[in-house]
């Protein structure tokens, strides 16, 4: 796919967005940026629509800084603040693992756009986890396991879940199961 010039410029302030509101307030120790620009050019690379690719650059806000939903939805619409809020925890679950669960459930209730934001997050993530402690891996392997469970109705067709497959078939190994 070639980007339209209108789709460059919004990717472009969607970086721009990102990087101003990260230098702000943003409060992850995480590389942020640099995961959330990885994610975006994943997406890109592979034609997904430039909704898509601002939602990847984006998709961390909600969670690492002071933007709100009503911030994203006025500088991006409602599409993009759609899909950064299906791949956003929410606050009031405490609990890790429903965090992620409840998580995986409204990408999914979203659509194929939204799950293939969280899966370029999984994949990007595991490359990140990998280089720490063993004990990092299995919490990331519950994670595969049940998003592939989840997502496989929307994703089965994709490049990217090819690509998780092989991600999971490593952790695996990595993990020695």
């Amino acid at each position: 796919m070639i980007y339209s010039k209108e789709d460059q410029e919004l990717i472009q302030k969607a970086i721009s967005y990102l990087v101003d509101n990260f230098n702000k307030s943003g409060n992850n120790s995480k590389p942020v940026i640099l995961h959330s620009i990885r994610l975006a050019m994943r997406l890109y690379d592979k034609s997904e629509k430039a909704s898509v690719v601002v939602g990847a650059l984006l998709h961390d806000l909600l969670e690492d800084t002071q933007v709100t939903l009503a911030d994203i939805t006025a500088s991006f619409g409602e599409e993009v603040a759609k899909l950064v809020e299906a791949n956003s925890f929410k606050s009031e679950i405490a609990d890790y693992v429903q965090k992620y669960i409840e998580t995986f459930e409204r990408n999914i209730a979203y659509g194929r756009d939204a799950a293939i934001i969280k899966a370029v997050d999984l994949l990007d993530n595991a490359d990140y986890y990998a280089l720490g402690a063993p004990e990092s891996w299995s919490k990331l392997y519950g994670k595969y396991v049940k998003f592939l469970e989840m997502a496989e109705g929307l994703l089965k067709d994709t490049g990217v879940w090819v690509e998780l497959q092989e991600k999971k078939g490593q952790l695996e190994k990595q993990m020695g199961i």
